[in-house]
């Protein structure tokens, strides 16, 4: 067995706290010889330390080469044959969007993998400048993570005690430069705060172990612990997987599981007494429950009959029962539970970034517990007068967040469910809108008006069915009894903005400067309720909902006659509906104006293609599909033919937003396509600050005159008509509704100027006051809809909203504190140590990243050895054919030594100015061989502090990197070297040689490095267009080259620019 070398730190796979460094280096390399000196704090063992000279251990005078990294030393501690696999990770401060461009310190981490077995953690020092997050690159991640940043803040505050009181420390800026200042009164500490202490452990995709709670009194409805395991397990999921199987197999091997404990259970009276209320039990049998559950609240709404029906007046009808929960209830739910106190943020803060000493303050927006609108909202209830009843208790501000969308509940038949989801935006958006974390609650299922209402109108009118305006009135009266957030604006009038009065022909005057309105004419919800209120006494006077002088009263704000419930019941709070709707990213743009144009630009084709010329459609769609996948799903693949825009989601407009910018169009809609893309990416950063935002500001005045000139010069100068999909969509829709329609192409404008595009000018303010917009994106609620779609098939399909919400019981999240069970408050089953196999790395997993040897003979023009890489110099005239002639005499293991050289040393401790007294001819690879690799894993630092990752992966579109332009210590040149990378290798390397000092040394070393065929840059054209990255020819000196994979900034996404001719760069095909 091969010595090994000294680890600084270690780190498993399951992201375990690193143990001592005294305990590391004793315990994992060869004991030095003497009497012990040191005692080990972890284990108590006494043990030397070793020099340099027998273990490789690097002097404080020689740790550093100029180049600013420092490698452990020592032979290698697992033999070259060793099967595994390799996980190569850098952190790297990807600074934010528009940062200085001098560089900054940060660290960055390489892990490797052997194995079943992790490797030593090697921490290194490089500079990273700062990046622009409007690039395609700064959007890629496929996980993100938050990352160890060591905060520090104004006030600081533990978590490990409630009642722990921290004192006040000075102003001190993080590892990223972010202070954060919290407003707190005067003579108080804070003893809560999450983000203190935040470490990588807790912040991987394993699951925190969680304490165990105090042995319980009693299994609620189930009689034993084996039969409430089964339960659990049951309702853990609603389709089971492979890892569910494999937990019931650990549930039943358990040595506390008894079979026999389960057979007499009375399955179906215990599930149904798991999702009852307490109020639908005894006091005995409901003790165990701590919630109040679901309630039943019958719904009547007043419907007007004017004076020229029959039986003219207001008359209550019943709608239905109104399935729903307490608000209050599941506030109390949530801050009771000490799990999710943990993560609950309730001291607000204002976050600064100082990029530099010279640069000003720099607000940032981003979570929306420091938010602007958080702090406002603080400051208010911290000013409230005190009572002896709330005397001595500490005043918090508890965020909600609503989200509420009908969805259907199956693929064939009328079954809907118009549920209201309830989140905290107390708790980070990286936790809310991940589906996995279940944070959201459901807290009611709302009813329609059924058809039988229509019935019930016709009778009530003498036969006679009343104008649809009195079913629209009735269906809002039952919207707002329900408590619905809506502004009370009607659809498709003439000021149909619900935050100003702007006119409907003024709706494309976006970002100009007649653009006024949103600034001077804001509404103002105390006028439109006095309005409104005057409208419902004609309506109870006998007039008709539409009515000339209810019109003429309300027609010109686009105001309906309805009170919102929240504007009545909430208005002696001071509470303003309007500021609470805020914007949303995903309907008003991905599938609004950004999927409105795409179709236009689709008719366009059509109207350009000649009868005799090739489609453009089709040559469209092929593009489509030659552009690379990205990540693991930020740019997805496309489907076969983008342009039909078959069953695709959002998320697939976004992608076409995204990969469109090759398209060839003219200089008109190129621009706007640029404008398209990069409003879009700015509008969905995840941090803003001040500077991005103006960027913003300025961005959407270019979006709203490109697209009014793209619209004057193109598409009104050309006759568009609707796609063959769109006429039969129509001719379907009016042959159902009166008789058989059309299918005839019908001329079609771009329709792009409603309210749609006329919001994107509200987005800066919106995330000045509330944050970034993925905090709010409804996209978080349509997420959830999975869960009422996958509990639809344990149901029966009918009265499926009661069976939902006891389903919803059944599921309520846990709250390990509880001395019973509640609704799985305990989960046994649940809280595994870092022992357990089951964290155990996956056969298949270390197979998917095995490595395999390839002798170095294979880089040689040995005319007798074959190998199949066209970048690998072999070549066998007999065998190959004469095209990898080209591979030949390139000089690749000289590269490979010299490379390799310069780390060998700086892993033996001497400096760059040492290289030159050395010969890399005297570099060895033990066995001649190195090992190769098919997958890389890179970790990185993104822009708004979270560890993210990138997969590169060779033989494949996702293989491109970026990396440190070493030539750019002054900014003179592009910041950035652009590569792709050809191979994946590691070697277990030595110096045979004489080093500087006259010593030598055949340690042996294990050394990961890339081969890469490296790209040249090329500046873009003109301020809205992207660079370009051409490959270097093969029989260029600067094409191929080897480099550090500690080096790699992030993985790129490289489109085709298919205007141009394909480029001939020597390989072959």
């Amino acid at each position: 067995m091969a010595n090994q070398s000294p680890i600084h730190e270690t780190q498993t796979t399951l992201n375990t706290p690193p143990l001592p460094l005294d305990h590391l280096q004793h315990n994992s390399r060869r004991p030095a010889e003497g009497p012990a000196t040191d005692v080990c704090e972890y284990c108590g063992r006494g043990f030397r330390r070793a020099s340099r000279r027998n273990e490789g251990s690097v002097p404080s005078s020689k740790r550093r080469s100029n180049s600013g990294k420092q490698e452990n030393g020592g032979k290698s501690r697992f033999p070259p044959t060793t099967t595994g696999h390799i996980q190569l990770s850098s952190l790297r401060n990807e600074r934010l969007a528009n940062a200085t461009k001098s560089p900054v310190r940060t660290r960055s981490r390489a892990v490797i993998q052997h194995g079943e077995v992790e490797g030593s953690l090697v921490r290194v020092n490089v500079q990273v400048p700062s990046t622009q997050a409007t690039v395609s690159e700064a959007s890629s991640s496929a996980e993100e993570e938050p990352m160890e940043a060591d905060d520090e803040t104004r006030v600081e505050g533990s978590r490990d005690s409630e009642n722990q009181k921290v004192a006040p420390s000075p102003p001190k800026r993080n590892a990223f430069q972010v202070l954060k200042a919290y407003a707190i009164p005067p003579g108080t500490t804070m003893t809560h705060d999450p983000d203190q202490g935040v470490k990588l452990p807790s912040a991987s995709r394993v699951k925190a172990v969680k304490s165990r709670s105090p042995p319980v009194e009693q299994y609620g409805p189930f009689p034993t612990k084996s039969a409430f395991e089964l339960a659990e397990w049951y309702w853990g999921s609603s389709q089971k997987s492979l890892s569910d199987f494999e937990k019931l197999i650990r549930i039943v091997h358990n040595p506390g599981f008894s079979l026999p404990d389960t057979l007499g259970v009375n399955w179906h009276a215990a599930f149904k007494t798991l999702g009852a209320n307490r109020d639908d039990l005894s006091e005995q049998d409901g003790s165990w429950i701590q919630d109040d559950g679901w309630k039943n609240t019958p719904i009547s709404i007043e419907v007007p009959f004017h004076r020229l029906q029959k039986n003219t007046g207001v008359e209550m009808y019943f709608a239905g029962n109104f399935r729903h929960r307490k608000i209050l209830s599941v506030i109390k739910e949530k801050i009771a539970s000490t799990e999710d106190s943990r993560q609950f943020h309730y001291q607000p803060y204002r976050a600064t970034w100082k990029p530099s000493e010279t640069s000003p303050d720099l607000e940032l927006y981003g979570e929306l517990y420091s938010s602007r609108a958080f702090r406002e909202a603080n400051e208010e209830v911290q000013s409230l007068p005190s009572t002896p009843r709330i005397e001595g208790l500490e005043r918090v501000v508890v965020s909600l967040m609503f989200w509420s969308d009908a969805t259907k509940l199956a693929s064939f038949g009328p079954s809907t469910l118009w549920p209201c989801y309830m989140f905290f935006g107390n708790e980070s958006k990286y936790r809310r809108c991940q589906p996995s974390e279940g944070l959201g609650r459901q807290i009611a299922y709302f009813i329609k008006l059924s058809d039988t209402f229509k019935d019930y109108l016709k009778d009530r009118n003498g036969g006679k069915v009343p104008t649809d305006h009195l079913f629209s009135h009735c269906a809002r009266e039952l919207f707002q009894s329900q408590w619905v957030l809506v502004a009370g604006i009607r659809n498709n009038g003439g000021c149909p903005c619900h935050r100003c009065f702007i006119k409907k022909g003024d709706l494309c005057n976006l970002g100009a400067p007649v653009d006024t309105e949103r600034h001077h004419q804001p509404r103002s919800e105390p006028d439109q309720w006095k309005k409104v209120i005057e409208a419902r006494k004609l309506i109870v006077r006998g007039y008709a909902v539409n009515t000339d002088q209810i019109e003429d009263l309300l027609k010109p704000d686009s105001l309906v006659p309805t009170v919102t419930s929240l504007s009545s019941r909430l208005s002696d709070l001071n509470f303003k509906v309007i500021p609470a709707l805020v914007v949303d990213i995903l309907h008003e743009f991905e599938i609004g104006v950004w999927k409105t144009l795409f179709i236009h630009l689709i008719r366009l084709l059509d109207a350009y293609t000649r009868r005799d010329g090739p489609t453009l459609t089709a040559e469209l769609d092929a593009r489509y599909r030659a552009t690379p996948a990205f990540g693991r799903d930020t740019i997805r693949k496309f489907g076969t033919n983008a342009s039909e825009m078959q069953r695709k989601a959002a998320r697939d407009y976004e992608d076409l937003l995204a990969s469109l910018l090759p398209e060839p169009h003219n200089t008109s809609l190129m621009l706007l396509l640029y404008i398209c893309a990069q409003w879009h990416a700015l509008a969905k950063l995840r941090l803003h600050h001040d500077l991005t935002l103006q960027f913003l500001d300025y961005t959407t005045v270019r979006l709203g005159a490109q697209m009014r000139l793209f619209n004057r010069d193109t598409c009104e100068k050309t006759v568009t008509r609707e796609l063959a999909k769109e006429a039969e969509a129509r001719a379907r829709r009016e042959g159902g509704g009166k008789g058989k329609g059309t299918a005839s192409r019908k001329p079609r404008k771009l329709g792009v100027f409603t309210i749609k595009f006329h919001v994107l000018g509200d987005y800066s303010a919106v995330i000045r006051r509330y944050g970034t917009t993925d905090s709010y994106s409804t996209e978080t609620g349509e997420l959830f809809h999975r869960l009422p779609k996958a509990w639809f098939d344990r149901t029966d399909k009918r009265d499926y909203e009661a069976q939902l919400s006891a389903i919803e019981r059944r599921q309520s999240p846990p709250d390990l504190d509880s001395r019973t069970i509640g609704k799985w408050n305990l989960r046994l089953s649940s809280a595994p140590d870092f022992e357990s196999h089951s964290f155990l790395e996956k056969p298949r997993a270390r197979t998917a990243f095995a490595n395999s040897p390839v002798d170095l003979l294979h880089f040689t023009p040995d005319p007798y050895v074959t190998y199949a890489d066209p970048y690998l110099e072999v070549s066998d005239r007999r065998l190959l054919p004469p095209r990898y002639e080209l591979t030949r005499g390139k000089g690749t293991i000289p590269k490979l030594k010299q490379h390799l050289l310069p780390r060998i040393l700086s892993r033996l401790g001497y400096g760059s100015d040492d290289v030159m007294k050395c010969d890399w001819t005297n570099v060895v690879l033990q066995g001649n061989r190195v090992f190769s690799h098919k997958l890389m894993q890179i970790e990185y630092t993104t822009y708004d502090g979270r560890q993210g990752q990138d997969v590169v992966h060779v033989d494949t579109p996702q293989c491109n990197v970026m990396l440190l332009n070493p030539n750019n210590p002054h900014g003179s040149v592009h910041p950035y070297i652009y590569a792709r990378v050809v191979g994946i290798f590691h070697g277990i390397v030595s110096y045979v040689g004489q080093l500087p000092d006259g010593s030598i040394s055949y340690t042996s070393h294990r050394i990961d490095f890339c081969w890469a065929h490296w790209y040249e840059f090329n500046k873009a054209n003109h301020e809205f267009a992207l660079e370009r990255a051409s490959p270097y020819p093969f029989n260029s000196p600067k094409a191929l080259n080897f480099f550090d994979p500690a080096d790699i900034l992030r993985a790129v996404h490289l489109v085709p620019q298919f205007s141009l001719r394909r480029m001939d760069t020597g390989l072959p095909r």
